[in-house]
């Protein structure tokens, strides 16, 4: 912005270059171009806006990404014909509809959350995600043909949404100081981090058997109610995937700043390894919820989830709390931004049953006869059998289980 710096932004003011200047300002500019200058992180100063604004862009198109991935896979998790001759990981179908949704939600996203994690602290950058919540809200029931109901998925999204505004404006905006490796391990073997991890694991580690422990009463619900869900139910996949999350985005913003910080490719690479369980965990439990659940409702619980557990674990291994608890007011703001997430969340157990297309006016007569005659068991196994499917087994109209 003015003749002589090192790095100049913008043009003159009123004027034109001293005598001479012009091959020092082009050799500036240069160097501000330059791939060194970009790696060790010195290239922020040419933005013309904060770097958190950027981050905060990023992390919104990335959000879009996400949701539109996640319809892919819902389908190709549904899809019984396209399943037939692929593999089954876990609750994943490597189908080419599916590997088609993984790729949108793990290339642009990744890279996006890679940048934006690289501009502007994890307890900034993270409540951002919540804006995948209201793409869901658009996009999903447009896409999947799922009803969504004025209450309270009106109501609970924009809870949810005002959290993650008031989190993201009371959180820390500072820039974090460049990390190299030896930061990050002096980080992660902090006691504060390393007792909540601890916490972490034996919490995943309960929901994970709760969830196989009850499994044949979750898929039961979730065929009997998929309209309204059961939300504790819902919240057991969801929180599995982002506890998974929490770890992976950590680790993905660690893989920023060695980039940044001009580390070794060894370094990177085994940062980049730490990362991969627990990414393809997250996976995962992602998919389970999605076949199981409407992607409008799972995945606005499981985005809120994962904004509360990105911003802990972010605010405590990068020792982004002491910005918080500077300020009580700013602590606070913040704290009620978490609390309306998780009142929006609680919002969707308010969900009303509805009637289904696939529900036809003869299964109910058939109901009332057996209730009429036939034992309760009966009752019970014959609303575990829709179109010759059985738990286990997918119908053969492709609908959830």
């Amino acid at each position: 912005s003015f003749c002589g710096a090192s790095l100049p932004i913008g043009p003159l003011p009123d004027g034109s270059h001293r005598d001479g200047c012009l091959p020092r300002c082009m050799e500036a500019a240069a160097l501000s171009l330059s791939p060194s200058t970009w790696a060790s992180g010195t290239w922020v100063a040419v933005l013309p806006i904060p770097p958190w604004s950027v981050a905060a862009l990023v992390s919104i198109g990335a959000s879009a990404f996400t949701v539109a991935g996640f319809v892919l896979q819902k389908r190709a998790l549904h899809d019984v014909a396209g399943q037939k001759g692929w593999p089954r990981v876990g609750s994943v179908v490597l189908s080419p509809g599916w590997i088609a949704g993984f790729l949108l939600t793990a290339l642009f996203p990744v890279f996006g959350d890679l940048v934006a994690y690289s501009l502007a602290p994890l307890s900034l950058t993270t409540p951002l995600s919540g804006v995948s919540v209201v793409l869901n809200m658009v996009i999903a029931p447009w896409a999947l043909n799922e009803q969504l109901q004025r209450f309270p998925d009106g109501p609970a999204t924009a809870l949810i949404l005002i959290g993650c505004v008031m989190t993201t404006a009371f959180g820390d905006h500072d820039r974090t100081r460049p990390l190299l490796a030896h930061d990050l391990v002096e980080l992660a073997t902090r006691p504060v981090f390393t007792m909540s991890v601890l916490c972490g694991v034996i919490l995943e580690l309960t929901v994970v058997l709760h969830m196989a422990r009850i499994r044949s009463e979750i898929e039961t619900l979730a065929w009997e109610r998929q309209q309204n869900p059961h939300l504790p139910h819902v919240v057991l996949p969801a929180l599995a995937a982002a506890l998974c999350g929490a770890v992976a985005n950590i680790g993905l913003k660690g893989v920023g700043e060695l980039v940044k910080g001009q580390s070794s490719y060894l370094q990177v690479i085994l940062c980049v390894l730490l990362v991969v369980p627990a990414a393809l965990a997250q996976v995962n439990f992602i998919n389970k919820g999605l076949y199981l659940y409407p992607q409008s409702v799972f995945l606005s619980v499981y985005g809120a989830l994962l904004v509360l557990a990105n911003t802990v674990y972010g605010a405590l291994f990068y020792e982004e709390y002491h910005v918080l608890l500077r300020s009580p007011a700013q602590f606070c703001f913040f704290s009620v931004g978490g609390c309306m997430i998780m009142q929006g969340i609680w919002m969707f157990k308010f969900r009303k049953p509805e009637k289904t297309s696939g529900d036809s006016d003869e299964e109910e007569m058939l109901l009332a006869n057996v209730a009429d005659s036939e034992p309760q068991s009966l009752i019970s196994k014959h609303c575990r059998i829709r179109n010759g499917a059985t738990w286990g087994e997918t119908p053969r109209d492709g609908s959830a289980l």
